[in-house]
Formats: structure tokens, C-alpha cells, sequence
């Protein structure tokens, strides 16, 4: 018996040992940077990830099961790329980590692919790791084929480990994978059973799968629950009764993260749901009726009109669940008011709408009712900024007093929270005080935001303030590659930086390309920022807010300050008229782009007969739709030119300066002369890698002494070949 208490002693102190010197290795000194890194959650991007053996089923079950996905919103990644051979990509097998579940399609010929097994054992160790969902769906082959791989299916597997000399423990992975995903619950096609009944079936699994993940995706949105829970009940969610909630609060409060967590929670109860950001998105109207009626049925539509009948036929048929995000200006809101108002009539029964706006002006006589999302409570935002400030580590007696006066000076502003937690995180006390020092200066809190933005050396802040103004809801990749050129260097550590300290973010992604986001509250402090250079539009750095930049373009008030312009034609209610020199005295002109987003419709910019007389030469990026010159000023020597995209009546172009020049996109231009680019200049040719000449039909015959292009792009033109060496 003493022995066995010898033991027990022993066994308790070290225990008790290693919890002191585990908990004091935590601790973060009260005068030193806490160096405890702790490791990142998963990014999530996607809701599913599709894997199928594409010569089996892209054309035909897959693509109606994508579809059936898409229109419930689900956001699926799927490889539209035919896999021949080779490895399986870095990229794809990342997209697997990204993704919520995996849905296999096993068809009789999915284990003569290589790349597909690697698909398959790549999600089992995502499965085994980290508990990914995985739902096998068996389209014409038998389960206990693809569990023993036996049959046709094992005969496909058999041919694979011939053909591919697998290796032993490849065999090994694959077999074991295989035989997982029969053994767990899926679905398998019936004879006598209808695809489209087989697939709404797959479809409501998923659905009801990723409801259930939805309370645990928001363990770290603090003090989410009872939001939801008091949106939910305004809602009346059990009513048959059409109802529009208004959800109202500041910038940055948290009004679209309530939305978007009601909307992944309720989103299996409705038969369509649309999400659409008033702020960042046009011709919404389409979009809308795209997303609930179908594109085949918008294609047959002679009216897209709210008060068509047909529209509103279809509309009141579905039972919808819709949220307009961001909504800032009333007569945003008036194409949409016929159909708000006369809701019951408008939608399917139990049709519920939200509607987010910091201005309760907007939601007045449209809402039902309004909610009024306030700052988190004192011990939600405590763990808020606790889990940005110190992670893992456990505070020290003067952190937490720190944090209680930080928390108490932010006021429960989640997004204030997030990013300056995130700034704070490694440092001293002292740099902790430092910052609380300022936060008391200025009680707002714009003030705790830009506490990041100070910490940005010179570089990194204007990198910041043309993110803000000009690349918001830009694919990073390409958004990057052009501030490259901009900056005359790459800005990826820029970038990365401005991601960890929370001023960008890349939340989402399209066709699996990051998108550039930055929070409202964030934007409108870098719009700040460059009001504050001057009261004058034309003396201020930046330019992208119509009134401002018509009011410069027109008035020839620009001047050298302007560093960039950007404006969206498809915005302007009329013809805004310049003068020939409209840009003579802005030589610290370096990007300049006038796009139309939306649907294309006839040219908004008019010049004089004489055409454009000046472009400043320090312009390393030209973006014009619609341009309304025949050819680039003669005094233009672009020889800082980087990229160069115009669309609209360009005869005649001169490229013997562009020395830097790497993308040339001349699209849409029916009038550009062959002559124009008969022969690049050898210095242009040393840097050209994207060529896009679509839609200009006078070509036909490809440029001389181009060799390092990378993309091209000759639709529409009449060049009939393209020198081998491309």
C-alpha cells in the first residue's frame, strides 16, 4: 500500500508540474512581445466539393446536380477542366481543405483515373483529420463494386494499377478509400428512378448537412446566437405571411454577418434565396430574376420589369427568402418598391425579406418592422478582442485591465474589435498603453480602426488607400498584378500584410479566385483619409465617387495631386461632356480607368471633334470602355504604360514607347487598322505577355516579333493562323 501511494504521490506532482510550467510559458510578460503563435483556423470557401470522373458524367448527371446546387446557393467548386493523366494540381487538392463536405459521384469508370482517386484519398485524410462530411453518390454502378472493387468498376481499378505502375502503398490508399466511401450512407440510383427526383434527394442531404454545421461555423462570431435568435422571431418564421424586416445599425456593427447566418440557417426551408449587396453590385434587377426564375426562363422574358405580369406571376409561386444588404440610398430602392409593397401579392406565401441600412431613413414606410443591432455586450466583446489579442495566451494582470478599457472605448463595435485586437496581438504593454492612449483622444471608432492604418509604413498605406478606392471585389491575382505594375515592384508582402491586419480580406472566391473585400467601415475611413488632403475633388489623390469625378472631368479641375481616377460609366444618369485637354494638368495621373459594369449600353463620355490632345505620361495603367478617340494622343509616349485595355472607336495605335508595357487588351474595336500592328517593337515585345485583340475585325494577320506571350485572345478578328513559336 505505501508503494502504491509512492506512486500516486509522484504521478500528481508531475502533473501538477507540467500544468504551472505549460500556463506560465502562456503568460505573456508585461514588458516583452508575446511570441506564442497558434495555429490558423481552415479557411472555408466553399460549401461542397464535386468529385467525378468528368468523361462520364460532365455533360449529363453532374452538371444538372451542379445546377440543382447553384440554384439553392450552395457554393460549389467543380473542375470544368477534362483531367488527362498527370498529377493532381497543389491547388486542387487545397480547394478539398476549403471546402465544407465532399460529394462523390462513383460511375463505372471514376477508378481508371488517377487524378480522381487522389481526389478521393485526399478527401478521406480531409475526413479522417479534420471530420469533413463526405456523401457518396453511386450513378449507375453497385455500391459492394466499388467497396470490393469488383465488377466492371474493379476491372477500371485494375487497368489503372497496370497502366499507372501504382506503387504499392498508392494501391494501398486508393483501395482503402474506396472501400470508406461505400461503407458510409449515401445515395444510389434506383432503376426505375428518376434522375431529377434522384438529385432534388442529394440535394436536400446537403442542405440539411450544412444547417447542421451552420452552429458550429459561428462558435467564433461572439454573441451571434441571440442576434439570429431575435432576427428569426421578427421574422415570424412559422407565418405564411410575406414580411420585411429592416435590420439597422452602424457600420461595421454587424449587420451582414446577422444577415448571412440567418440566411445559411433558413436557407432549406425556402425554394430560392438571393443575397445581393446594394452598395457593390448593379443591375441587380437581372441578377435577381436570374437567380429565382432561371436564365432559360429570363431569356423568354420581353420585359424584365417588376410590374410585368408574367414576373410577377412566377414570383408569387416561390417561396422566397431575399436580402438586400447595404442599402444607402432611397432611389436605390425604388424599382424594387412596387414589389416590396405589394409583398403578399408579390411573393409566395411565408416569404420573408431582410433589408440592412445605416440609414433607418431608408427602411422607413418599406419594413414591417426594424432591428436595431447594438454593440456587443461587455463579456461578448471581451472574448471577441481577447481571441484577436492574445489567441491562446493566457493575460497578464495589466492586459486585463487594458482590455477592459480598450473594450469599453470601442463600444462594442465587432469589426473595431477584430482589427485593432489583431494590431495589438505580439506586442508589449507598452505599445498596448500606446494605443489606449490614442483611442482616448478620439472616442469614435473610426479612431480604433486607424490605429492599424498608422502602424502601415508609407508604402503599404497608399497600398491600402488605392485597395479602398479602386480594387474592392477585384480578383486578388489580377488586382495584384496590376499594382505591381503600379508600384513599379511586387506588393504581395503588402498585400499579406494588409490581410493580417485585418484592413483586407479575401472571405470568398470566384471560379477559385481569392476576391479582394474590405469592410465598409474600413473603406469609409480610407475615403476619409483622402478628403482630409483637400476640400477641393481635383487636389485630392484619389478619385471614384461619381459627383467628384464628373465634377473634375468636366470642370477641368484636376490637377497634379490626382494619382487615380476610376469611375463606372454604367452609373451615370447622363452624357458627361470633356474638353479636349481634360487631363492636361494632372501629370501625377497613374491610373485611370472608366469601366461599365452592368449591361452594355451606348458610350456616357463625349469629346469634342478634335479627340483627346493629352494623356499624362506617368499613367502606368488605362483602362477605357467606350473610348471616344480614334487614336491615343500624339504626345503620349506611354513609355510607363504597364497595362492597356481600350474598347470603342480606336483606329490607330502607337506602341513604339511602351517599353514596360505587358498586357494589351484592344477589344471591341471594329475599326483598328492592321497597319497599327503590323510589327511590335522589339522593346515592347521583351515584356508583352497578355494580347487580347477580340472583336476587332479589320485584323487579319498576327503581330510580328512577339514571342513571350502567355494569353491571347483573336475572337472576332480575321487572322486565320498564329506563328508556331506562340
Amino acid at each position: 500500500m505505501a508503494v502504491f501511494f509512492l506512486f500516486l504521490s509522484i504521478f500528481l506532482f508531475v502533473y501538477i508540474w507540467r500544468f504551472i510550467i505549460r500556463h506560465r510559458h502562456m503568460s505573456p510578460s508585461p514588458s516583452t512581445h508575446s511570441t506564442l503563435a497558434t495555429a490558423q483556423p481552415q479557411v472555408i470557401k466553399y460549401d461542397v466539393f464535386l468529385s467525378f470522373r468528368g468523361e462520364d458524367t460532365r455533360v449529363g448527371f453532374t452538371s444538372h446536380l451542379y445546377a440543382a446546387l447553384d440554384r439553392k446557393q450552395i457554393l460549389t467548386f467543380i473542375d470544368y477542366q477534362l483531367r488527362r493523366g498527370g498529377e493532381i494540381s497543389a491547388s486542387l487538392l487545397r480547394t478539398i481543405e476549403e471546402a465544407k463536405l465532399s460529394v462523390i459521384v462513383f460511375t463505372e469508370n471514376y477508378a481508371s483515373s488517377k487524378w480522381c482517386l487522389e481526389e478521393l484519398a485526399k478527401i478521406f485524410e480531409r475526413r479522417k483529420n479534420n471530420g469533413q462530411i463526405v456523401i457518396p453518390v453511386f450513378y449507375q454502378v453497385d455500391p459492394s463494386h466499388v467497396r470490393n472493387q469488383t465488377g466492371s468498376f474493379g476491372g477500371a481499378f485494375a487497368r489503372l494499377i497496370r497502366n499507372k505502375a501504382l506503387t504499392l502503398e498508392k494501391v494501398q490508399s486508393f483501395r482503402g478509400a474506396l472501400t470508406d466511401a461505400a461503407n458510409l450512407s449515401g445515395w444510389s440510383l434506383g432503376n426505375s428512378e428518376l434522375e431529377s427526383e434522384f438529385i432534388e434527394k442529394i440535394v436536400g442531404d446537403v442542405m440539411n448537412k450544412l444547417q447542421a454545421m451552420s452552429s458550429s461555423h459561428t462558435t467564433g462570431l461572439f454573441g451571434i446566437d441571440v442576434r439570429v435568435n431575435k432576427v428569426e422571431s421578427l421574422l415570424n418564421m412559422k407565418s405564411p405571411d410575406v414580411l420585411i424586416l429592416g435590420i439597422w445599425g452602424m457600420g461595421g456593427i454587424g449587420k451582414t454577418t446577422i444577415a448571412q447566418v440567418v440566411c445559411n440557417k433558413v436557407r432549406s426551408r425556402f425554394e430560392g434565396i438571393f443575397f445581393a449587396n446594394f452598395r457593390q453590385q448593379s443591375d441587380l434587377r437581372r441578377r435577381f430574376l436570374k437567380r429565382l426564375l432561371g436564365p432559360e426562363t429570363l431569356n423568354t422574358m420581353v420585359s424584365l420589369s417588376f410590374r410585368d405580369t408574367l414576373v410577377r406571376d412566377r414570383l408569387r409561386r416561390i417561396k422566397v427568402f431575399i436580402v438586400l444588404d447595404d442599402v444607402h440610398d432611397l432611389t436605390r430602392l425604388d424599382e424594387w418598391r412596387d414589389l416590396l409593397e405589394g409583398r403578399n401579392s408579390s411573393f409566395g406565401p411565408g416569404s420573408k425579406v431582410l433589408i440592412t441600412s445605416r440609414d433607418k431613413q431608408v427602411l422607413k414606410n418599406v419594413v414591417d418592422e426594424t432591428y436595431e443591432v447594438e454593440g456587443l455586450n461587455y463579456e461578448d466583446a471581451i472574448q471577441l478582442f481577447s481571441s484577436k489579442a492574445l489567441k491562446n495566451c493566457i493575460p497578464t494582470v495589466d492586459h486585463r485591465v487594458l482590455i477592459d478599457e480598450i473594450v469599453r472605448h470601442v463600444q462594442g463595435n465587432p469589426l473595431a474589435l477584430k482589427v485593432l485586437g489583431s494590431s495589438l496581438y505580439g506586442k508589449s504593454i507598452e505599445e498596448w498603453r500606446s494605443a489606449l492612449t490614442k483611442l482616448a483622444q478620439d472616442p469614435q471608432i473610426e479612431r480604433a480602426l486607424r490605429i492599424s492604418y498608422d502602424g502601415l509604413d508609407s508604402d503599404q498605406k497608399s497600398l491600402f488607400l488605392d485597395i479602398a478606392h479602386f480594387f474592392i471585389r477585384w480578383e486578388q491575382d489580377k488586382a495584384t498584378r496590376i499594382l505591381d505594375g503600379l508600384y513599379g515592384r511586387s506588393v504581395i508582402f503588402d498585400i499579406t500584410t494588409l490581410i493580417d491586419k485585418c484592413l483586407i480580406s479575401t472571405p470568398t472566391s470566384y471560379r477559385s479566385c481569392d476576391i479582394l473585400e474590405m469592410h465598409d467601415l474600413l473603406q469609409e475611413m480610407a475615403f476619409n483619409i483622402v478628403r482630409a488632403e483637400s476640400k477641393f475633388p481635383g487636389k485630392r489623390s484619389r478619385l471614384c465617387h461619381l459627383p467628384d469625378v464628373v465634377h473634375v472631368l468636366e470642370e477641368n479641375k484636376g490637377t497634379e495631386e490626382i494619382e487615380g481616377i476610376s469611375l463606372n460609366t454604367a452609373m451615370l444618369s447622363r452624357h458627361i461632356h470633356l474638353k479636349s485637354d481634360a487631363f492636361a494638368m494632372m501629370d501625377g495621373l497613374r491610373f485611370l480607368h472608366f469601366n461599365q459594369y452592368g449591361p452594355p449600353g451606348e458610350d456616357k463620355i463625349l469629346l469634342p471633334p478634335t479627340g483627346l490632345e493629352y494623356l499624362p505620361n506617368k499613367l502606368r495603367y488605362l483602362k477605357w470602355y467606350g473610348f471616344p478617340s480614334k487614336s491615343l494622343p500624339p504626345s503620349f509616349r506611354a513609355e510607363h504604360l504597364v497595362e492597356l485595355e481600350l474598347r470603342g472607336n480606336l483606329r490607330k495605335i502607337d506602341l513604339s514607347m511602351a517599353e514596360n508595357l505587358e498586357c494589351l487588351m484592344l477589344m471591341d474595336c471594329p475599326s483598328l487598322e492592321q497597319t497599327s500592328i503590323n510589327e511590335v517593337p522589339e522593346s515592347v515585345n521583351r515584356k508583352l505577355k497578355r494580347l487580347y485583340l477580340s472583336g476587332c475585325s479589320k485584323i487579319t494577320e498576327f503581330p510580328e516579333n512577339l514571342e513571350y506571350i502567355e494569353e491571347l485572345n483573336l475572337s472576332g478578328t480575321a487572322i486565320k493562323e498564329v506563328p508556331s513559336s506562340i
